[in-house]
Formats: structure tokens, C-alpha cells, sequence
């Protein structure tokens, strides 16, 4: 496992967080994440199944952008 701290623009609440938290959750792999919208951040920790283009992916479907 491995731990990976991402950037991301436009979070403004923590109701933005939670739909950051929630997509990346429901992605195969992604044993935890934790959005925090005052450092515009997300923290996972993944598997090797979640690849870099499936985190972006699920970060875009929750309506935000990876910086």
C-alpha cells in the first residue's frame, strides 16, 4: 500500500469533501481518503490496483479537478 497526497482545486466545504472522500472511496484499491478542503488536498492510501488516471477520473465524476 501506499500513501499519495493530492492536490485539488475548487474545494470549498466540507461538503465538497465529502464528495471527493466518497468517489475516491468507491474506486478498487482506495483503502481511505481524506479530503480536506482548507489545504485544497485529498490523502489516500491505495493498492496497486487504483492507478493515477482512475484517481483523476473519480476526482473529475465528483466535480472537481486534481491541481
Amino acid at each position: 500500500m501506499e500513501r499519495r497526497t493530492i492536490p485539488i482545486d475548487g474545494m470549498d466545504c466540507t461538503s465538497c469533501e465529502q464528495a471527493v472522500t466518497t468517489a475516491l472511496t468507491n474506486v478498487e484499491g482506495v483503502r481511505r481518503a481524506d479530503a480536506d478542503h482548507e489545504t485544497d488536498e485529498v490523502e489516500v492510501v491505495v493498492g496497486d490496483e487504483a492507478d493515477d488516471e482512475t484517481l483523476a477520473d473519480a476526482i473529475h465524476a465528483a466535480g472537481f479537478d486534481p491541481a
